[in-house]
């Protein structure tokens, strides 16, 4: 999935899509703050918050999405800043599910 800088998704697999129990059409262009849980929400904002702010964040981390039935999973996304003339544009998240684990 990819993300601009106030979290609006722009690119998401199909993966993706059947993880959260949503259409493509659905997610592309809508804030993925609302497939998180309230907690994971604010976490994500706040990083989003101190990257648009020239901050860096490590890029190993771990939220509960709610899916379209209302059920819960946890995640854990490898997040990596998208670049253009050396000014962070977006993100790129890589995620896997850790429910089992967690």
């Amino acid at each position: 999935m990819y993300g601009d800088l106030r979290g609006k998704v722009i690119w998401a697999n199909q993966q993706w899509s059947n993880f959260v129990g949503r259409s493509l059409d659905e997610i592309i262009g809508q804030s993925l703050m609302k497939y998180l849980t309230p907690n994971a929400a604010a976490v994500a904002e706040s990083r989003l918050s101190f990257v648009r702010q020239g901050g860096e964040v490590p890029p190993l981390v771990e939220f509960e999405i709610v899916r379209a039935d209302g059920s819960f999973r946890w995640v854990e996304a490898n997040v990596k800043s998208v670049m253009r003339d050396d000014a962070v544009i977006g993100r790129l998240l890589v995620v896997r599910d850790i429910t089992e684990r967690k």
